[in-house]
C-alpha cells in the first residue's frame, strides 16, 4: 500500500487499514510509515533551524559549521524519534500483556506506527491538539483490535505510561523550582 493511501486510511478509516495490515508479517510496512511521518514532522523544524542558521551566520558564525550543526541536530532528532518508537512499543506491549492482550510485539509496533498518522499535522497551530487527540484515539483502536481486549484496557495501556511520565516531569520541575527559590 502506498504512503498516501495508508495515511488517508489511517486518518479517516482506521478499521479498513486495520483489516489490510492485520495479517502483515513483521513490522516493515509500519516502520516505513512511521519513518516517513517522522521525517515529514521534521520539515517545520528544519525551516526554523535554517532561520537560526541565517541569524548565526549574520552574527559571524562559520556557515559550514552552522549548517553541519543543524544537519546533525535534525538527524539526531529523527533517529531518536525512530528509536523511541521501539521503546514506546515495548512499554505498551508489556502493559498490553499485563492486561491480558493476545497480540505480539509486532502488533503493538503496528499500533504505534499507524497511530502516528496525525503527527504530520502536529506543527499546524490548533490542528496540533486535534492531531494529538486523534493519535490517541487511533492508538486505542489499534491496541483494542490487535490485542483483542476491551477499550478500557487499551486506554489504560497508553494512559499509565503517560501519567507516569507526566508525574516525573512535574517532579523534576518542582525540584528545579525549589532549587531556584533556595538560591536566592
Amino acid at each position: 500500500m502506498k504512503y498516501l493511501d495508508t495515511l488517508g486510511k489511517a486518518l479517516t478509516d482506521p478499521e479498513v487499514l486495520l483489516s489490510c495490515v492485520r495479517h502483515e508479517k513483521g513490522i516493515m510496512h509500519g516502520f516505513k510509515f512511521l519513518a516517513i511521518n517522522t521525517l515529514i514532522s521534521l520539515i517545520p523544524l528544519a525551516f526554523i533551524g535554517l532561520v537560526i542558521v541565517v541569524i548565526a551566520i549574520t552574527a559571524g558564525t562559520n556557515p559550514i559549521l552552522a549548517l553541519l550543526i543543524l544537519i546533525a541536530a535534525l538527524a539526531a532528532i529523527y533517529l531518536f524519534g525512530i528509536a523511541m518508537s521501539f521503546v514506546h512499543s515495548g512499554i505498551l506491549h508489556i502493559l498490553a500483556l499485563l492486561f491480558g492482550g493476545l497480540g505480539n510485539y509486532q502488533d503493538t509496533y503496528k499500533a504505534v506506527a499507524y497511530s502516528s498518522a496525525p503527527h504530520v499535522f502536529s506543527y499546524i497551530p490548533i490542528a496540533n491538539l486535534a492531531a494529538a487527540i486523534w493519535s490517541v484515539v487511533l492508538l486505542t483502536i489499534w491496541l483494542k483490535n490487535l490485542h483483542h481486549y476491551e477499550t478500557w484496557k487499551a486506554v489504560l495501556t497508553w494512559l499509565i505510561p503517560g501519567l507516569f511520565i507526566t508525574a516525573i516531569v512535574i517532579a523534576l520541575e518542582l525540584i528545579v523550582l525549589s532549587m531556584r527559590s533556595s538560591a536566592f
